[in-house]
């Protein structure tokens, strides 16, 4: 991380609230919490109080020398595309073991990351003076999975998510295994799942908080495995639900990509979207504000008329158009 940020940040989670931290610019930052080391890239920006969160999901192994993904951060530089602050953050898994490509922020038997995560989050936050309602949530796949998570955590927030996963044991079981091997070293999953149903299923999570934030799910209708092993299900489950949210918006796309996300310059249009309210293709969703302009302006056109047809009745206006009609001889 040194190698692509000039400033490397470590605290305690009880120092987050009142330290200055840099603006502009992106640093990294370190949170021990119960001897867990939290790892996240930053770069608030001053003229916003608005943030954007990314998660990182599964990679591909560990690439010496690559400074693409440091500790595995996914998009850590997508902060240059946006003028809200913006937050990257990893999961502590890829500490403990080398051959983990993916973790769902799961933790252990005494730690679950991804409540840590939020909390450390909304220590930030405060520090920012950011509303939760200012705050979106993105990721796709594993990340997809930690953003509905942390969205369900930091309620009014934001979610949008591609080809994300809802159910982690849905997914492909030699990840799972290695994910559950290292954290639990071989203890029974559907144990794991009994015990800690809310941390491997986002349904559960739901259900445990009593709500579901608002989403914007985008899948590929062409990837048989997100559609199967998540969407469907997702929708079954959750449409069940007492609270369940009305303002879960799914995107179909058919995509030969598979699994793969959208593109990044669609996924970047996608976020912007959200801020500025404006649909990705740029036209205007506020039809409130337009339609509050387009009577005001049919107000003034009435009173144009009226004051026209005043005009006409006048001495002034006849006087004008026989003066009119001598100009034309």
């Amino acid at each position: 991380m040194s190698d692509i940020v000039d400033e490397f940040i470590k605290l305690n989670i009880d120092e987050i609230k009142d330290f200055k931290f840099p603006l502009d610019e992106l640093f990294g930052l370190e949170i021990s919490h119960k001897g867990v080391k939290y790892n996240f890239m930053i770069n608030f920006k001053s003229t916003s109080s608005k943030l954007i969160c990314a998660g990182s999901g599964a990679h591909t192994g560990r690439a010496k020398g690559d400074l693409i993904t440091p500790l595995f951060f996914s998009r850590w530089s997508w902060h240059k595309y946006f003028d809200q602050s913006f937050i990257v953050y990893t999961d502590p898994i890829f500490y403990l073991n080398d051959d983990v490509r993916i973790g769902w922020y799961i933790g252990d038997e005494d730690h679950w990351y991804l409540k840590t995560i939020s909390d450390i989050i909304l220590k930030l936050m405060e520090n920012q003076d950011i509303k939760n309602e200012d705050v979106l949530f993105y990721g796709s796949s594993g990340g997809g999975f930690a953003s509905l998570g942390l969205g369900t955590l930091i309620r009014e927030s934001g979610v949008i998510v591609n080809n994300a996963q809802f159910f982690v044991l849905n997914y492909h079981q030699e990840h799972v295994d290695m994910a559950m091997n290292t954290l639990f070293e071989g203890r029974d999953i559907q144990e794991v799942y009994d015990k800690f149903p809310y941390r491997l299923d986002i349904v559960e999570l739901f259900k445990k908080e009593n709500y579901m934030p608002q989403i914007d799910y985008y899948v590929n209708a062409d990837s048989n495995a997100d559609l199967n092993n998540h969407a469907v299900p997702f929708i079954n489950k959750a449409s069940q639900l007492d609270c369940f949210n009305e303002n879960l918006n799914i995107h179909f796309y058919h995509s030969n990509s598979g699994h793969d996300p959208l593109g990044n310059k669609e996924t970047i249009s996608i976020i912007k979207s959200y801020f500025i309210n404006e649909s990705p293709d740029g036209i205007k969703e506020s039809e409130e504000k337009l339609k509050k302009e387009n009577k005001k302006l049919k107000a003034k056109n009435k009173k144009l008329e009226k004051e026209i047809e005043h005009f006409k009745s006048t001495k002034a206006y006849k006087t004008w158009q026989k003066y009119a009609k001598l100009r034309k001889k």
